[in-house]
């Protein structure tokens, strides 16, 4: 850690990089996860929507779905169209979390390629200063 600070710094200021990473660490790990919840809470609701409004018991796929499912289970009687809506709303909220789970990823890669650049560089900076001082990494 000596090498990262330069000869005219004091000597007691050498806890304040490691607490600083720390906390910035730290920080920035709470709004990652706030900002993945959110965009999670927000992307499953949208797609629970926007699924949910095809899943209804006029519509043509659905109707064959349900004389399918009939015909397999040895018919359906009365409540066998309830069963198979609650069936396919069950599957549209699983389609729905996974496609919530894949904007999430996709947001979290962008965050991470966010922080990954301008890390690259204070490597770089930090290899030309210890570089230009004389001393190598020991």
């Amino acid at each position: 850690m000596s090498d990262a600070m330069p000869e005219s710094a004091p000597q007691q200021t050498h806890w304040l990089g490691p607490m600083l990473v720390i906390l910035i660490g730290t920080f920035m790990a709470l709004l990652d996860s706030s900002i993945v919840n959110a965009v999670l809470n927000r992307r499953i609701a949208m797609h629970t929507e926007q699924l949910r409004s095809g899943v209804t018991s006029w519509n043509p796929n659905v109707i064959e779905f349900a004389q399918k499912a009939g015909a397999q289970l040895g018919g359906l009687a009365g409540g066998g169209k309830t069963v198979v809506l609650a069936y396919l709303q069950a599957l549209v909220a699983k389609a729905a979390y996974v496609q919530g789970i894949d904007e999430v990823f996709i947001v979290s890669a962008a965050l991470t390629l966010a922080a990954v650049i301008p890390a690259l560089f204070l490597k770089k900076n930090a290899a030309s200063r210890s570089a230009a001082t004389g001393r190598g990494a020991e």
